[in-house]
């Protein structure tokens, strides 16, 4: 198993030492006591060890007997190699991939290039942002609205894979012209997708991991995202100081 461990300025941790390309090994495993701790993935190392006061962090492999705590997002190994030391340029790409794939699942990307090949319609809002790589931070706790451009209105049916129900969710200050329940039977995911009709609204074909998508123009998208942060909605109003931020 691949993964990662944090280690102090001398490439200690707890006061056992290690070296780059050495294996160890253990015959005692067990959580919090005996064997070599790790996390499968580099953002749950920094819960133990910061990026600061010269600690280092290095690509290990795990193998031997394996425990796993999904409580604290860590693991224990009997015997583990310390395949490299990260530099600080590999650590924030690695970073930036790991946040890009989480968001590929919480967006349901696959799913929208799906629909898009069935429907005539572009992609808005944060995941259009996505798209073009400026992913933000999002709870994974809450679901995933999609803003959806269309040219003309076209009629959105229900098929053997997607079960489509439109309902009246219109409130104040909303701009969109309709809203639709899309329910995937493939994947058991139920998205809430917002639905707006504008013929004149312009789009990029973007290519994301090799498959093209329509997306909104990403300066139509930040500046809808400025007008709502102006507004007084704080989740665009972090947003847009999240991508200042990555500046």
């Amino acid at each position: 198993m691949i993964g990662y461990k944090g280690f102090d300025k001398d490439l200690k941790c707890r006061n056992y030492q290690f070296e780059i390309g050495k294996e160890y090994t253990e015959n005692i495993v067990y959580l919090c006591g005996s064997g070599f701790h790790f996390c499968q993935e580099l953002d749950d190392v920094f819960n133990h060890y910061s990026q600061s006061n010269g600690n280092r962090f290095c690509l290990i492999e795990a193998s031997g007997k394996i425990l796993h705590d999904g409580h604290n997002k860590k693991s224990v190994c009997q015997t583990i190699k310390i395949v490299k030391e990260l530099s600080s340029e590999e650590i924030q790409e690695i970073k930036k991939t790991a946040l890009q794939n989480k968001n590929d699942k919480l967006f349901c990307i696959d799913t929208i290039y799906t629909l898009q090949q069935k429907y005539n319609f572009i992609i808005g809002g944060s995941i259009s942002l996505h798209l073009y790589g400026k992913t933000l931070k999002r709870d994974t706790k809450k679901g995933i609205d999609l803003d959806i451009i269309m040219p003309y209105y076209q009629k959105i049916e229900s098929d053997d894979r997607f079960e489509i129900q439109e309902f009246d969710a219109k409130s104040s200050g909303n701009d969109f012209s309709s809203t639709f329940l899309i329910s995937d039977n493939q994947t058991g995911i139920t998205l809430k997708a917002d639905v707006r009709i504008d013929p004149h609204r312009k789009y990029e074909n973007v290519i994301y991991k090799e498959k093209s998508y329509k997306v909104c123009e990403i300066m139509a998208t930040l500046e809808a995202k400025c007008r709502y942060a102006l507004e007084g909605n704080s989740k665009h109003k972090n947003d847009i100081l999240f991508l200042i931020n990555k500046l």
